[in-house]
């Protein structure tokens, strides 16, 4: 039987990184990526993909962009 492994993360296109699986107070896994110091202006795109019991991994992962805004062009809105 094939299932889901784990998933895998990455920032800007940055190298790919297994997720920490964690377990909340009802024994439920849950997978979490984590990055800090995200600071720098601009465009930027988090990407998560599956990977199977076999080794396959997601052709077409899931992704969220968002733009970070320096203070100065934040301030002219």
């Amino acid at each position: 039987m094939v299932g889901i492994s784990h998933y895998d993360c990455r920032l800007d296109n940055g190298t790919w990184r297994s997720a920490h699986t964690l377990s909340d107070i009802s024994g439920e896994k849950i997978n979490n990526c984590t990055y800090t110091g995200v600071r720098d202006p601009g465009s930027h795109n988090f990407e998560v993909r599956a990977v199977d019991t076999s080794g396959n991994k997601d052709p077409s992962p899931a992704s969220f962009m968002w733009n970070i805004e320096s203070p100065v062009d934040a301030s002219k809105d």
